[in-house]
């Protein structure tokens, strides 16, 4: 059963990408701020429930590696990915470790610049093979009609 945009159709999949996306590029929900923080003192958080429909879950309740996710924490504190502003780990469809770094929170609106065109793209494909949208040509925006943006 797909959710119902308009007189689209979304199969579960693809509605759980472009929410992903949403997510990814969008939210945040990580209540501590990493600014002044010593990566040794970093410790793992469960993500906030807001209550949004996304699924929150500890690192041990989806069998992830809790060390390996905080020395990734701790690396990017350490500065060695360069500028990454926010982490979002999904496993088992739940969200396991959000984490927001320098001066970035819930409320932080993000320059996307072309990222957006490539996730675009992305969605657009699988919508494709999936038969949702005919072609690459289609226009994707009649999809999400129903949809607030901005």
């Amino acid at each position: 059963m797909g959710r119902f945009t308009g007189k689209h159709i979304l199969n579960p999949f693809l509605y759980r990408c472009v929410l992903f996306v949403n997510l990814l590029f969008f939210c945040a929900c990580s209540e501590t701020e990493y600014q002044n923080i010593s990566p040794e003192d970093y410790t793992y958080q469960v993500p906030v429930q807001l209550n949004d429909g996304i699924a929150v879950a500890t690192i041990t309740d989806v069998g992830a590696a809790e060390d390996t996710l905080a020395e990734m924490v701790r690396n990017r504190l350490r500065d060695h990915y360069g500028k990454i502003d926010s982490v979002l780990v999904f496993k088992s469809g739940r969200l396991i470790l959000e984490e927001y770094f320098s001066a970035y929170d819930i409320s932080t609106k993000h320059d996307m610049r072309s990222a957006t065109k490539s996730i675009t793209s992305l969605l657009a494909g699988i919508a494709i093979q999936e038969n949702f949208i005919e072609d690459e040509y289609a226009k994707v925006t009649p999809y999400f009609k129903n949809e607030p943006f901005g």
